[in-house]
């Protein structure tokens, strides 16, 4: 009895103080980790967890939080090549914003309706968004037409339903054509709530993969080894220059699709701008930068040089400066050889990207 007893102790203090025990650069450094997290969305929360503790510890005010895609996120690189790190090099030399913090929550295939799942959970937690800077793609407004078609919340749905009911509803017919599925009957719900809802809560559960990642990185540098970095597993920084596959995968139909020249509908009928509305609608008041991820035009030139192209482009940009929020078109911004495929950068083309967007924030 004595024993459980003391189990029953040692458990309600792992469960009050391991978030505040984990070294935070184990758990988020620059951005959330891909390989760690990539099973299942419920992994994102211990970082969520840190990021508020880090603000709350260091009485932050002024930080800004990025939400975006792979783009965003710094893809194929690893976390220190990512556009938010090197604004924070640049912010580190200005005698007024030495300090200032900025939360990458981007993650690859987020969709405008994970974005705005995001900024809901964020105001769960009691994080601000009140200095937001998101960004779409071309293929963001692309008709969702493929069969199946592309999700419009990739990650975030689950949470969606419980934070937003009828955004929700509204979108979900298009995520049963995506091959969405809710659990039906009473043995899939209960494991459903139990892996996503009630196991999660327990916080030796939601950290054990960090744990257990902590504990090789600790075994390797032990025994001499080299770490190996974060960067998302069997991605290639490489320029695209090099890679001779990438000229045959542009002409595959993802891509033909992703850079169609049909006419783009504007309207809320397409689930990115119905999502993209709500997420304006949030910010309102607020500082929210847009940015529109740019392409490749040497290797995209067969797409990017149609004149429908040029026209969906210029729409894009027609209905965001009509917004309230900094706009900022990278289409054509930074040099191809930059470039690390179609769309994503090498270390210093991120570095290009970040001295672009920082004179929107320098002080």
């Amino acid at each position: 009895m004595k024993a459980l007893r003391y189990a029953i102790i040692l458990m309600i203090l792992v469960q009050l103080f391991l978030p505040w025990a984990m070294p935070t650069n184990q758990i988020y450094h620059n951005r959330i980790d891909y390989n760690i997290t990539k099973e299942s969305d419920e992994k994102f929360e211990p970082a969520l967890e840190q990021i508020k503790l880090e603000i709350k510890h260091k009485h932050l005010k002024d930080y800004i939080i990025i939400i975006g895609d792979s783009v965003l996120y710094g893809s194929p690189g690893n976390s220190d090549q990512a556009v938010n790190a090197f604004m924070e090099d640049s912010a580190r030399k200005s005698p007024t914003q030495s300090k200032l913090r900025i939360f990458n929550l981007s993650y690859p295939s987020m969709m405008a309706g994970d974005i705005y799942v995001m900024l809901l959970k964020l105001d769960e937690l009691g994080i601000s968004t009140d200095h937001i800077m998101i960004n779409f793609r071309y293929a963001s407004f692309v008709a969702r037409d493929t069969n199946p078609p592309i999700k419009a919340v990739f990650w975030l749905m689950r949470d969606l339903k419980s934070l937003d009911s009828s955004a929700y509803q509204h979108i979900l017919p298009q995520m049963k054509d995506s091959h969405y599925k809710e659990p039906a009957f009473f043995y899939g719900q209960f494991m459903d709530k139990l892996y996503h809802d009630f196991l999660p809560e327990i916080k030796l559960y939601s950290y054990k993969d960090y744990i257990v990642n902590m504990l090789q990185r600790s075994k390797l540098k032990l025994l001499g080894h080299k770490l190996p970095d974060d960067a998302i597993q069997f991605g290639d920084p490489r320029p695209w220059t090099v890679k001779e596959t990438l000229t045959k995968y542009v002409q595959g139909d993802v891509i033909k699709k992703s850079y169609s020249d049909t006419p783009f509908n504007m309207t809320e009928s397409n689930p990115d701008i119905y999502f993209i509305e709500k997420i304006l609608k949030h910010q309102e008041g607020k500082e929210t930068m847009v940015v529109m991820n740019g392409a490749n035009q040497t290797l995209l030139k067969q797409y990017v040089e149609k004149p429908g192209y040029q026209t969906n482009l210029q729409a894009i940009d027609a209905y965001f400066q009509q917004k309230p929020v900094k706009y900022v078109n990278l289409e054509g911004k930074i040099d191809d050889s930059l470039y690390t495929d179609h769309t994503h950068f090498i270390a210093e083309g991120y570095k290009a990207m970040a001295d672009l967007l920082w004179p929107y924030y320098a002080k």
